[in-house]
């Protein structure tokens, strides 16, 4: 199989995390520098949303009725953010640590966020006990 460039979007930054509408007009970046993109397919165009990370983004997924952007980040806080307004309007703390991969439930109904944080001293790996974020 040949993979082609079909096109090219330039953003003020790296991306970590990549989504997209269900028909592919808009896509969604967690970004480097913290910040959420949206991006227009066809124009190219960016629009930052109000609601940012303390330190990198490193993930997003898009609720079933394209309303809701959900993002998560190196600063252990999960987002969700309004596609229409693109301003955040909830904020939860899910990890004392960060973020590493963030992943929708089929259905729209859960999200699962995943961390980890290695010290020095130990000679295995013990990871703590899970919890459910509120």
């Amino acid at each position: 199989m040949k993979l082609e460039k079909q096109k090219e979007y330039k953003v003020p930054t790296a991306i970590h995390g990549l989504t997209a509408t269900a028909g592919g007009g808009k896509l969604y970046a967690a970004c480097l520098d913290g910040q959420v993109l949206e991006v227009d397919a066809e124009s190219g165009k960016t629009e930052e949303f109000e609601g940012r990370h303390g330190s990198f983004a490193s993930g997003c997924v898009l609720l079933p009725d394209g309303k809701t952007l959900i993002t998560s980040g190196y600063d252990g806080m999960i987002l969700w953010h309004d596609t229409a307004t693109r301003k955040c309007w909830r904020r939860v703390k899910a990890h004392s640590f960060w973020s590493w991969k963030m992943a929708l439930s089929p259905d729209g109904r859960y999200i699962a966020s995943v961390s980890g944080q290695y010290l020095a001293g130990g000679l295995k790996y013990e990871p703590l006990p899970s919890r459910q974020a509120a």
